[in-house]
């Protein structure tokens, strides 16, 4: 792909993560608790083409304390893990409220 091309899909990338929308900091500390994970365990789920193992366990702690946020990739994939705890923690809660 010439460079132009890959300069080009990589801002298109770059205002698709922008897009994406990623719960409050706190919410995705609760979302993660509720779920019963650890932050290592999100960690090695947050992965893209530059970390294809995942992020370390200390980004994870900064995305949900708001002292950083996700790029785009990593961005990504941390709103479909959060989205799937939302799913869990939605369900969990309404089970909850009918026992």
């Amino acid at each position: 792909m010439p460079a132009r091309a890959q300069t080009l899909e990589r801002m298109l990338d770059r205002a698709a993560a922008r897009g994406v929308r990623l719960p409050p900091p706190p919410m995705r500390r609760l979302l993660r608790v509720s779920a019963g994970l650890l932050q290592t365990e999100i960690a090695s789920l947050v992965r893209d083409e530059r970390h294809p193992n995942g992020v370390d366990r200390a980004t994870i702690a900064r995305y949900e304390l708001g002292t950083r946020e996700p790029r785009e990739g990593l961005r990504r994939a941390y709103a479909t893990i959060l989205q799937s705890l939302s799913g869990l923690h939605s369900k969990t809660t309404e089970d909850s409220s009918h026992a």
